[in-house]
C-alpha cells in the first residue's frame, strides 16, 4: 500500500484550531500519510502543505463577503481544478459551509470520499442544507449529541465524536507565570474582554466593550481588564484601538484559558470561545454585532431562539445574550457587575455551566474523529481493485 494524502479545508481561526489537531492525530493513527490543504498557520505548523492561508482572509458580514467574492470564487476554481488533477484519498471538510459545500458539490463526481467534520449549524439556520450534505458528503463526523439524530433521519452516514474543544482543555498546560502574575495584581476584580478573532469582530465590537469597561469602574474601581488575542496581527488592532486609554487593560497573545480562568465574568463574542470559557465554569455574558443588513437577513433564517453554543445545549438562556442593539454598555456593565458578586444569579449560573460542560462530551473527540477518517481510508483500499484509485 503507497503512502496516502489527504485534503483538508479550514477557513476560519476555530477551524484551523480542530483542523490541526486532527491532522496531528491523523499523522499518528496513519504512518506515511500526506496532508495538504487549505487553512491556517496552526495547520501549517502540526505538518499540513498549505496551498493557501485564507484563514487570514476570512471575513464576516453580506457586505465583506460580496466585496471578496471574485477572491473566494478563484480559490474555489483552483482548488477544483487542483483536486482533478491530483485526487486525494479523502477530501476532509472542516466547518466554513459557505465555501467547503461549493467545493464538494464541484468534486463529487471525481469519486473523491469526502468526510464533512464538525457540520454546519442547520439547527439553528438554513435547515435546508441537510439535504445538499446527504447528496454530497459521504461520512459526517459531527461534535453534538443531538446532531447525530438529525443526520440519521436523512440516512446520512454520521458518527457523533465528542467537541474538540475538551481536548484543548485536557491537554492544555496554563502558564503558571501569567497567573501568578496576574494573582499578585493589585486587584483580583478580573473582568475578560474576548472581542473575537477577526479584525472585523474586534473593530465592531471592542469599543463598546472598553465604554462598558468605563461604566463597570463606576462599582469596581479596582477592577483590571484582561484581552487575550489570537495572534499578533490581532494584538496590533487591540493596542491600536486603546491607545493611551486610561483603562487598566492587560493585553496578552494566546492566553485565552488563562484569562478566563482568572477572571470573575467574561464579555465574549459568539462563538466557540463561549463554550470554552463555560467549560471553564466561568460566567459570561454573550455579544456580537454585525452589519444591520446581514442582521435583518440572519433573523430571517434564524431557526432556534439562542445563538450562544452554551443556551442552545441548554436548551435554555444559561448566559445572557446582548446581540446588536441589545448590546449597549450600561446594560452589559450592570449585568457584569451582577455577575461578579458572590450573589444567587453567579452561583446559578456557574451550576448552569457545570450541567452543560457535562453535555459535550469527554476528551479524546479529536482522537475519535482522526480514528473514523483512517477507517474510511482502509475501507476504500479495501474496495474491489475497480473501485481503488491509490493504494
Amino acid at each position: 500500500m503507497t503512502d496516502k494524502t489527504i485534503f483538508i479545508i479550514a477557513g476560519e481561526e476555530s477551524g484551523d484550531t480542530h483542523a490541526a489537531r486532527l491532522i496531528r492525530e491523523l499523522k499518528a493513527a496513519v504512518p506515511g500519510l500526506r496532508i495538504e490543504g487549505l487553512g491556517g498557520d496552526r495547520m501549517k505548523q502540526v505538518g499540513c502543505e498549505l496551498r493557501a492561508d485564507i484563514v487570514s482572509s476570512a471575513v464576516m458580514g453580506f457586505a465583506q463577503v460580496v466585496k471578496n467574492l471574485r477572491y473566494f470564487r478563484r480559490m474555489l476554481a483552483e482548488t477544483a481544478a487542483y483536486l482533478e488533477q491530483s485526487p486525494p484519498d479523502a477530501l476532509v471538510l472542516v466547518d466554513y459551509p459557505g465555501f467547503n459545500l461549493r467545493l464538494a458539490a464541484a468534486v463529487r463526481k471525481l469519486g473523491i470520499p469526502i468526510v464533512y467534520y464538525i457540520s454546519p449549524q442547520i439547527w439553528a439556520w438554513r435547515p435546508g442544507r441537510i439535504h445538499t450534505i446527504a447528496r454530497l458528503v459521504d461520512k459526517m463526523i459531527v461534535i453534538f449529541p443531538f446532531e447525530e439524530e438529525l443526520y440519521r433521519k436523512e440516512k446520512v452516514d454520521v458518527t457523533y465524536v465528542g467537541h474538540p474543544i475538551l481536548d484543548n482543555l485536557s491537554e492544555v498546560e496554563l502558564d503558571a507565570d501569567f497567573l501568578n502574575r496576574l494573582a499578585a495584581m493589585d486587584s483580583t476584580d478580573h473582568i475578560g474582554l474576548l472581542p473575537g478573532s477577526r479584525r472585523q469582530e474586534i473593530m465592531a465590537i471592542l469599543p463598546i466593550m472598553l465604554e462598558t469597561a468605563r461604566l463597570i469602574l463606576r462599582q469596581m474601581p479596582h477592577a483590571r481588564f484582561l484581552i487575550p488575542c489570537s495572534s499578533q496581527p490581532n494584538r496590533d488592532v487591540v493596542e491600536q484601538m486603546l491607545g493611551d486609554s486610561s483603562l487598566r487593560v492587560e493585553v496578552s497573545l494566546g492566553k485565552m484559558y488563562e484569562v478566563a480562568k482568572s477572571a470573575r465574568c467574561c464579555i465574549v463574542a459568539s462563538g466557540t470561545a463561549t463554550l470554552e470559557v463555560a467549560s471553564l465554569l466561568t460566567p459570561l455574558v454573550v455579544v456580537y454585532r454585525i452589519g444591520h443588513l446581514t442582521w435583518l437577513l440572519g433573523k430571517r433564517f434564524l431557526k432556534v431562539p439562542h445563538i450562544s453554543l452554551v443556551n442552545i445545549l441548554a436548551g435554555q438562556e444559561v448566559v445572557p445574550e446582548m446581540l446588536q442593539y441589545r448590546m449597549r454598555p450600561e446594560l452589559l456593565a450592570e449585568t457584569v457587575v451582577e455577575l461578579c458578586r458572590d450573589g444567587e444569579r453567579r452561583q446559578k449560573m456557574v451550576s448552569d455551566l457545570r450541567k452543560v460542560r457535562e453535555r459535550i462530551g469527554a476528551p479524546g473527540a479529536s482522537s475519535r474523529a482522526a480514528k473514523v477518517v483512517s477507517e474510511l481510508l482502509d475501507s476504500k483500499c479495501s474496495a474491489p481493485l475497480a473501485a481503488r484509485s491509490s493504494c
